[in-house]
């Protein structure tokens, strides 16, 4: 993923939490670049990622097919 206008270490650094909201957030909008968006981080950042509402529908609508798709033992 590349982006020209923040500097990501820095941010990385001063807010590791806010960094990953950020670093999601641009995967979904403009492309992985090849990195591969875990799951579970997906599932607990969704309601914190600045995305537009389709996107959020559609994550969300996956995240309950992959729920019911899960074994119950």
């Amino acid at each position: 993923m590349k982006n020209w206008s923040t500097d990501a270490v820095k941010f990385k650094q001063e807010s590791p939490e806010n960094y990953e909201i950020w670093k999601m957030s641009q995967m979904i909008n403009y492309g992985c670049d090849g990195e591969k968006i875990s799951y579970t981080r997906l599932v607990e950042l969704l309601p914190k990622l600045e995305i537009d509402d389709e996107m959020r529908s559609l994550l969300t609508w996956y995240i309950n097919e992959q729920t019911k798709l899960k074994p119950t033992n």
